[in-house]
């Protein structure tokens, strides 16, 4: 069964041990992956997966994704840059076509000149119906005048067509996500603003019928080693049963605040010591504190 890349898998709170597939069959031999891997699957709400560049975090991360979709969990794939978003979710994709499977995922963000090129199909508003096109003519000559007298009904009848397009959107995507069909993958800030529009129908397609506050089974949060206190905050709030947080113990700790955004900070009230907490690490003081 090894050559098939089964591998067991213990519970980190002394449960009984679980058995896997591994689609990377080479985390098997590799002790500290396979116990990363045991606490992404089967640890804490919350676990840390801990190592600079080369240690296999990434690896790691596309195999959780795999077997989160296996189990059909809703899930999330954040990171502060579109680069670390797109490699996770890429390796993953890559992963799951070893297994004869095209995984589903939707990519949000509203730019997508931002996204590797390979995940572009997966941009969100990918299938958006196109904006009407400017005329170039003069509006004060009579064929202008009609060109753009056309330009604006276009404007209204799509109009209309976007709105029932997202409306179709917003449909698919909360039952395809809350039923584990589907992954979101995104930068923080481009989460937070998809939740934003989407949070309530995803909400009311999971039974959380008026709450509007939609949350993830599992998630998984890459670049958690730069990213300040709050950003993991809201990311973690949406995160219901289990996060993976992933950093470069190499990289620790944010930029400082320029002193224009500290000036601010202290006009609103907070002292110095509560402006250096806001701009901490929440990963380095779990790390420091061997809180996990």
């Amino acid at each position: 069964s090894n050559a098939l890349g089964f591998a067991k898998v213990q519970e980190n709170k002394g449960e009984t041990a679980a058995w896997v597939v591994l689609a990377n069959a080479k985390i098997r031999d590799n002790p500290e992956q396979l116990e990363m891997l045991s606490a992404a699957l089967n640890g804490g709400q919350i676990e840390l997966g801990l190592g600079p560049p080369g240690t296999g975090k990434t690896t790691i991360g596309a195999e959780v994704i795999w077997q989160n979709w296996l189990l059909r969990v809703s899930q999330v794939v954040t990171a502060q840059t579109n680069g670390a978003v797109d490699n996770l979710l890429w390796g993953a994709i890559e992963l799951a076509k070893k297994q004869g499977v095209e995984l589903k995922v939707y990519r949000v963000g509203n730019n997508p000149d931002v996204i590797q090129p390979e995940l572009r199909d997966y941009w969100i508003y990918k299938d958006r119906p196109p904006y009407p096109r400017q005329p170039q003519s003069d509006p004060k000559t009579p064929d202008g005048q009609r060109e753009w007298d056309e330009y604006h009904r276009a404007i209204e009848l799509y109009d209309g067509e976007v709105c029932d397009w997202e409306e179709w959107l917003k449909q698919r995507i909360a039952y395809e996500v809350s039923s584990g069909q589907a992954i979101i993958g995104g930068t923080i800030i481009g989460l937070v603003l998809f939740l934003g529009k989407f949070g309530r129908e995803m909400a009311r397609s999971n039974g959380q019928k008026g709450t509007g506050k939609f949350k993830f089974k599992r998630g998984i949060i890459e670049e958690a080693s730069v990213a300040s206190i709050a950003e993991l905050l809201v990311i973690l709030s949406k995160i219901e049963e289990r996060a993976l947080i992933i950093g470069d113990t190499k990289q620790m700790g944010l930029p400082l605040f320029d002193n224009e955004l500290k000036a601010r900070l202290t006009k609103s009230g907070l002292n110095d010591e509560e402006i250096k907490t806001v701009n901490n690490s929440l990963f380095k003081f779990l790390v420091e504190q061997e809180a996990f």
